[in-house]
């Protein structure tokens, strides 16, 4: 059993929650891999050895559940129409379940094709490389 503390990667299996649950599995932390269905992303984050946890992101009552004995969460927001409700519900287990640490993907911003200034660029890309630093 880990020592580390736990933590809960929302849209597991998505572009971004698959690569951040595997970095997180890789150096040894306890993952809840909170998922939509059950398919063949999913699978490979159970072999990979996460705790899958089927729900519903935007239901208050299934993100309480899935907030219940985690430290930490990665907050990765479904692409959605609806992402202000997400937040909140989101926000407001993450505060109920009193969590050590939480780490919020806001945007993902093409820094190749999106014209920023260097200022912009340097705060988008510090953002970014803390937001997958993984460190106990």
């Amino acid at each position: 059993m880990s020592t580390l503390p736990k933590t809960l990667v929302t849209s597991a299996a998505g572009k971004t929650g698959l690569h951040v649950t595997t970095q997180l599995l890789e150096k040894g932390f306890p993952v809840r891999a909170f998922v939509h269905r059950i398919d063949a992303r999913s699978e490979k984050l159970k072999n990979a050895g996460a705790e899958i946890f089927l729900g519903n992101q935007y239901a208050l009552s299934d993100m309480r559940r899935g907030m219940k004995g985690v430290q930490r969460a990665y907050q990765c927001a479904p692409t959605a129409p609806n992402g202000l409700h997400f937040n909140a519900i989101f926000s407001a287990t993450a505060h109920e379940a009193g969590l050590e640490h939480v780490v919020s993907l806001g945007q993902w911003l093409p820094l190749r094709t999106t014209r920023l200034s260097s200022p912009a660029k340097s705060i988008s890309r510090t953002c970014l490389t803390r937001c997958l630093q993984v460190s106990p």
